[in-house]
């Protein structure tokens, strides 16, 4: 029996064996020990911003236009730090206060981060955005600096408060790269529970499924899936809470009209009364044009007037709407009803006496040409006859 060679042996074996997780490890660089004091104070007037939604917030359109909405006194100049951070270097430090007393800012109606560089080392910074928060739902014996203290600690950092007594408000740094809270529920030591609802001024776009602000409902990464790839449902399934109600106008089908449409005698009115049997309409009105030249042929045009025992439209549509409809109150619109010539005999008189009168009888202009008025036309004489003409 011959040997067989394994893979090693023939050198076809793997050298080496790829392992996903440390292609995923970047490489580690230890950083050195210096002194950067000097560093530290030259960047005290410096701010960094963060873009929250790269895709809507292009960084050098960003760092173009908003030195044009800020009043400044002094020179400001802004650069690109990458990761969808960027920085603006003031040279007075009363033009840096004054942006940041006028946050929030926000570009494409996406929210931006603006904050004072600080000399600490962090992905996540800069992070916050100071936001106004009108509380909503609160019991008035309650607005008291400590609810408001006890409030702010969930959300962020305290900066300000404002009470009156129309309004609740509290000034809060919340974290932009976390979910806004919305609502909440205050548990009180007599065992109640309050849910009140948390009201953020000069929000711009955000979603409404997570409340995040790096995109919005449609984008969402938690409705992704149930929208886009949504598998079909069984009768036993639950309703998720993602998609609308069975009943909703969204999914409510109605049946198409299958039936056929029911006579029109058995119609009933907006009062319920029947509109009866389908008005017949009378024939149109009017003589059509005849003429004299070619002889009248017998055809289905001929012309007949209704007859006298034919009631008017007007009355049987009267009687169809019954007496509650009856009414005698006549129609402002025109018709056009045929004039009939008046017959005077006297006038006809005088008109023959006339006739016989005029020595040059001519026939009117409108009358309408007949046969008789063209005569037929003679022949052209042959060359006999006119050779016997000359001879007389």
């Amino acid at each position: 029996m011959n040997h067989r060679y394994t893979t090693e042996e023939k050198g076809k074996a793997v050298a080496h064996r790829f392992d996903p997780k440390e292609a995923q490890l970047p490489r580690r660089i230890r950083a050195p020990e210096i002194d950067t004091s000097a560093l530290v104070k030259e960047n005290l007037l410096t701010l960094i911003g963060r873009v929250l939604n790269p895709k809507e917030q292009p960084i050098g359109a960003i760092i173009s236009a908003l030195p044009r909405k800020w009043n400044i006194k002094g020179a400001v100049n802004g650069s690109d730090l990458g990761q969808n951070c960027f920085q603006f270097r003031f040279e007075l430090e009363e033009d840096l206060h004054m942006v940041l007393a006028g946050r929030p800012y926000h570009y494409n109606h996406w929210m931006l981060v603006l904050q004072k560089w600080e000399p600490i080392i962090s992905s996540s910074f800069p992070s916050q955005i100071p936001f106004w928060i009108r509380l909503q739902g609160i019991p008035l014996h309650f607005w008291h600096k400590a609810m408001i203290d006890t409030i702010s600690q969930e959300l962020g950092e305290l900066v300000d408060h404002k009470i009156t007594k129309s309004s609740a408000r509290i000034l809060v740094l919340v974290d932009a790269l976390q979910p806004l809270v919305k609502d909440s529920i205050i548990d009180f030591a007599t065992g109640e529970e309050l849910p009140i609802t948390l009201e953020y001024e000069n929000l711009e776009y955000h979603c409404s499924v997570c409340s995040r602000l790096s995109h919005v409902a449609r984008n969402c990464p938690k409705l992704s899936h149930p929208r886009r790839h949504s598998p079909p449902k069984s009768r036993g399934s639950q309703p998720s809470v993602f998609s609308p109600p069975e009943n909703s106008i969204e999914t409510t089908q109605y049946p198409r009209r299958q039936a056929a449409a029911p006579d029109f005698s058995k119609r009933l009115d907006r009062h319920g009364r029947p509109f009866g049997e389908r008005v017949a309409l009378p024939p149109a009105r009017g003589r059509p044009i005849s003429n004299k030249i070619v002889p009248r042929t017998e055809d289905t045009n001929h012309f007949e007037r209704p007859t006298s025992n034919q009631r008017p439209l007007r009355e049987r549509h009267q009687e169809n709407q019954g007496p509650a409809r009856n009414t005698t109150r006549r129609s402002d619109t025109p018709v056009w009803r045929e004039k009939i010539p008046p017959t005077n005999i006297h006038l006809e008189e005088n008109m023959e006496y006339l006739r016989a009168a005029s020595p040059i009888e001519r026939p009117p202009l409108e009358r309408n040409l007949a046969l008789c008025d063209f005569p037929p036309a003679q022949g052209v004489p042959t060359r006999e006859e006119v050779m016997n003409d000359l001879r007389e």
